[in-house]
């Protein structure tokens, strides 16, 4: 049976946070019989393809090339109807699936649907080490917020065609640029008044480490007006 819904799990050296990862989607409520879930190792030198064998999950290997490819391979192998991204590091509530797949089943002019996001900011007194998640604690930081997040949101498949696969020049904002270029080709979207993410900050995630992601969303609008003075120009 092909499947109605696609997860995608893109990960580089994320090994002790799978298991919880994985978890938090095998008890997502009402989760669809036909879902696949894809894990893509985008390089991983830590003991992820190990921990992956546990799990019935699919599991794809590449070079080290960002996460922005690693979510454009999964787009590309995966079969359903509907695409979901969560962060290895991140976590959904249990019903956020039931909830955006409610929505683009009964509005099929809905091509995306976005919750609210809640961070998560690691616990002083806990530690990173090796695979031992008893020691990752996190505690909520502030209040739910929108924002530009893929984890935060579910997608309808064909809008990957209308606006395009992320940008993999972007290492660092590519959902950011992503979801510039959606909104200037005039995507319909509803945002869901409830949680849909807990965004979990520490120190080593991409976030953290990356003075450039601030830049994420200059980088974006320069790339828009740019492309626009291009289709403006007189010699086109």
């Amino acid at each position: 049976m092909k499947p109605i819904l696609s997860i995608i799990i893109p990960i580089y050296n994320g090994a002790k946070f799978l298991s919880q990862a994985v978890h938090c989607i095998q008890q997502q409520e009402q989760l669809p019989k036909n879902t696949e879930i894809w894990l893509i190792d985008d390089g991983s030198t830590d003991d992820t393809a190990a921990i992956a064998q546990q799990f019935s999950v699919n599991y794809y290997y590449q070079p080290r090339q960002g996460s922005a490819s690693a979510r454009n391979q999964g787009i590309l192998i995966t079969q359903g109807e509907f695409i979901a991204f969560l962060d290895v590091d991140d976590l959904w509530p249990p019903n956020k699936l039931k909830t955006h797949l409610a929505v683009l089943l009964a509005k099929p002019e809905i091509s995306l649907v976005k919750g609210l996001i809640q961070e998560m900011h690691l616990n002083q007194s806990s530690e990173l080490r090796g695979n031992q998640e008893n020691h990752i604690d996190f505690e909520f930081k502030g209040e739910p917020y929108e924002s530009f997040h893929l984890g935060a949101t579910t997608f309808r498949r064909s809008i990957f065609e209308q606006v395009g696969l992320l940008d993999e020049t972007f290492w660092y904002g590519e959902d950011v640029e992503w979801f510039v270029r959606a909104k200037d080709q005039g995507v319909t979207s509803v945002v869901v008044p409830q949680i849909s993410l807990y965004y979990r900050r520490h120190l080593n995630s991409l976030t953290m480490q990356s003075k450039q992601q601030p830049l994420g969303l200059t980088k974006a609008l320069h790339k828009l007006l740019t492309q626009r003075q291009l289709l403006n120009s007189p010699f086109c």
